[in-house]
């Protein structure tokens, strides 16, 4: 169970990390002139979901959270 527990705590990080290095993409299409503002703006809101979605998953992770 615990392994299984870790590769759920690491895909959730991944996409966290595929959201974030998305929304730096995406800056940079805007930086280039290759993408507007509201692309990037999106991409930050999809990116901050994704990170504020992992912090309570987090916060609920103690084992007095757990429903059983």
């Amino acid at each position: 169970m615990a392994i299984k527990n870790q590769k759920v705590w690491t895909d959730h990080f991944d996409e966290v990390a595929a959201a974030v290095e998305d929304a730096y993409v995406m800056y940079e299409f805007f930086q280039s002139g290759d993408a507007s503002e509201k692309e990037v703006d999106d991409q930050y809101r999809v990116a901050l979901e994704k990170v504020e979605e992992l912090e309570f998953k987090n916060m609920l992770s103690a084992e007095e959270d757990q429903l059983d």
